[in-house]
């Protein structure tokens, strides 16, 4: 079985003539329509024979959508499939990943402390499924948080 070489080549992608005009809801998907084409046409392949990188689509969806600079990549081809990286210049600068991109200083993400509805105002009072407050059993007695006076049989 004979294998065909790799060829491998880097490029600078420039987006911002073609994104200006679209609205910044929209870029991030005509950003990569527009990247694949433009790998397409020069590696003289189907759009669908491309495939990009875990890397490459992050730093699209946090740079290129938002602030279009010019995207480095290094496009490998391999028959007639063709994978498309970051360069690695690109891969050094820190991409946020996920929830961590709005994460503190020690790298730990505040939470607030979610508390029910009901349980702010009043502590015993719980809201049931048709929305009515329920009284809770204390775990102790037995006995329900509210009054025995106040309870209807």
């Amino acid at each position: 079985m004979a294998t065909t070489p790799t060829e491998k080549s880097a490029r600078t992608i420039r987006l911002r003539n073609k994104l200006v005009k679209i609205h910044e809801s929209r870029r991030l998907k005509k950003s990569i329509d527009y990247l694949r084409e433009d790998v397409a046409r020069h590696a003289k392949v189907s759009v669908s024979d491309i495939s990009l990188s875990k890397d490459l689509n992050a730093y699209v969806m946090y740079r290129v959508a938002r602030k279009m600079v010019p995207v480095r990549i290094v496009v490998e081809k391999d028959g007639n499939k063709v994978n498309v990286d970051l360069s690695q210049e690109l891969k050094k600068k820190s991409i946020p990943q996920g929830n961590n991109a709005s994460s503190s200083k020690n790298g730990v993400q505040s939470k607030k402390a979610e508390t029910p509805k009901g349980s702010a105002k009043n502590p015993a009072a719980q809201k049931n499924a048709t929305g009515k407050q329920t009284a809770q059993k204390s775990p102790a007695s037995g006995q329900s948080a509210e009054s025995p006076a106040n309870k209807v049989k």
